[in-house]
């Protein structure tokens, strides 16, 4: 089989393909990439046939000096780079079986349309749909099914390709507010560096809920705490940052699933208590009662597992952003875009980097950044928060 896989992201798009890549080689697959040339180097080094698209990166300023594009200019870089990639994606996909990655779709949807004897653009949207349709299921599994109404909520897409469903799931679900971070891409690698520096420690202390039984998990607890102090000096963390988070599995004897029940949370070195029996029933019904809507105050309770959480507040990162914006935002180009199969119309394409605090717009409209691109459907509202979050408003 051959097989072809193809990104024009970055290298948080390339490593997932390439571990494929080179999974299936070791299969006996004939496996190719299209990469940006960026890339090559590394992953010829893994045995891995390699095309490039693209202009390779290069700084073309000196040190301290830097070279702005006007937006014109801009448009055109955009336009050329993305219509080379292209062609050069589908050239070496004319030989393959498989395609993996970026342009799949564009490059699949025409032999797609002609078997189903439709549209090239119905039966793109189509597949879309299965994708949108894939989504809001997910999104009900964590909402709808738990008693919570996703219209109480906003939607916040992340990932590089959040934004760009954002309005269509949001549209399904009757959600009317979405709210896309600065930079939805990175998020995840954001959160990595301004989460707390934690460690977990558990232990398995199955017995019943009684004054015997809490005996045993105190003795586990003064364990775990010593095995969190000893971690804590050895990381260099500072004592009076440090914190401690106890929590208990617990269940109804019987049950195959344990809850997890937060007991209580210790600063610098204070003593951490476990609560007497009557206490811990009621923070298990409350828990028992959130998860699956009752509990039985007569049946025999029983904990599983303790676990303590040690953890540190890091130092805050600072997150600069420009001043605010009263000029209107001006757009970099244009293009055609189907929102729906009987939908299409010309729609400005803005670049995100030079949105401002209190700036607005109105959709139709692509924002596109370095590490995503937000769609905007007709007659949806973007306001530029002060955060330089986006926040949609949903036209239903």
């Amino acid at each position: 089989m051959r097989v072809l896989l193809s990104t024009i992201g970055s290298r948080g798009d390339v490593q997932p393909l390439v571990a494929l890549a080179v999974e299936l080689r070791d299969l006996g697959q004939d496996v190719r990439m299209c990469v940006p040339p960026d890339f090559r180097e590394w992953i010829e080094r893994l045995g891995v046939r390699v095309t490039c698209i693209g202009p390779e990166v290069r700084s073309s300023g000196k040190i301290g000096t830097s070279v702005i594009p006007t937006a014109e200019e801009r448009r055109k870089m955009i336009e050329g780079t993305v219509a080379a990639q292209f062609e050069t994606i589908t050239q070496a996909a004319q030989d393959c079986d498989v395609i993996v990655g970026a342009t799949a779709l564009q490059i699949a949807a025409p032999s797609v349309a002609e078997r189903l004897g439709m549209s090239i653009e119905r039966a793109a949207l189509g597949v879309l749909g299965i994708v949108t349709a894939n989504m809001v299921g997910a999104i009900r599994t964590v909402s709808v099914e738990r008693g919570n109404d996703p219209r109480d909520f906003s939607l916040m897409p992340f990932g590089g390709a959040g934004p760009l469903h954002a309005a269509e799931v949001a549209r399904s679900l009757g959600m009317r507010e979405i709210i896309v971070p600065l930079s939805p891409g990175i998020l995840c690698a954001l959160g990595l560096l301004v989460s707390d520096l934690k460690e977990d420690f558990v232990t398995t202390a199955r017995v019943d809920l009684s004054a015997a039984g809490l005996r045993k998990v105190s003795a586990s607890l003064d364990a775990l705490v010593a095995e969190a102090t000893h971690w804590a000096e050895r990381e260099g963390i500072d004592p009076a940052r440090r914190y401690d988070e106890l929590t208990l599995d617990m269940r109804f004897v019987g049950q195959n699933f344990e809850l997890s029940v937060p007991i209580g949370r210790r600063m610098n070195g204070a003593q951490l208590k476990l609560p007497e029996c009557e206490a811990l029933k009621k923070l298990f019904f409350e828990a028992h009662d959130k998860a699956y809507g009752f509990h039985n105050a007569d049946a025999p309770i029983e904990i599983v597992n303790v676990r303590l959480s040690a953890g540190s507040a890091l130092s805050p990162i600072e997150i600069r952003h420009a001043g605010n914006g009263h000029a209107a935002v001006e757009p970099i180009g244009r293009q055609r875009v189907h929102f729906t199969e009987t939908d299409c119309r010309d729609t400005l394409v803005y670049e995100r980097a030079t949105f401002r605090p209190g700036q607005t717009l109105e959709g139709p409209a692509i924002i596109a950044q370095f590490d995503s691109t937000t769609v905007v459907f007709p007659g949806d509202r973007v306001t530029v928060d002060d955060s330089l979050s986006l926040i949609i408003e949903i036209q239903q």
